[in-house]
């Protein structure tokens, strides 16, 4: 439901938007939070696919799964965050754009950590960002 959302704000530039989402365990919160977490990293992708030159920009948002957790990876290749900024990007009031407000990464960390018991983190890759939602798998009572 969220991808319609922002694909209508991508400028006209083709960006390749891959998906593979097949988990099945049930998420505690509210939908519209969470869409609101996924629309600020996506739009954050966009706008910086938007000041770059990246030839074939793509964005994908796949689903993990292990013994104890699960959740989203959603990883482009937009050219990365600065060290300097990616170490604070969570904090209130720090952007990597010039007329940024700093909010949005502050607020989706808020939603997913204290509304929705799960964690939102930063991992750089090559010419590229992942941030990871993850949750905690319900542990079943002997």
């Amino acid at each position: 439901k969220t991808l319609p959302m922002i694909s209508r704000q991508a400028n006209g530039k083709e960006i390749h938007i891959e998906t593979d989402i097949a988990i099945e365990h049930t998420v505690y919160g509210f939908q519209s939070e969470f869409q609101q977490v996924l629309l600020v990293i996506i739009q954050n992708s966009y706008e910086a696919f938007i000041s770059s030159n990246v030839p074939e920009p793509f964005i994908e948002i796949r689903g993990v799964s292990d013994e104890e957790t699960f959740g989203l990876l959603i990883c482009d290749n937009a050219g990365g965050i600065a060290h300097k900024i990616a170490e604070k990007m969570f904090e209130p009031n720090v952007s990597t754009k010039p007329n940024g407000t700093g909010k949005g990464l502050s607020i989706a960390r808020t939603i997913i950590e204290r509304n929705m018991n799960a964690t939102l983190t930063y991992k750089a890759v090559d010419n590229g960002s992942c941030f990871i939602i993850t949750f905690a798998k319900e542990r079943e009572n002997a």
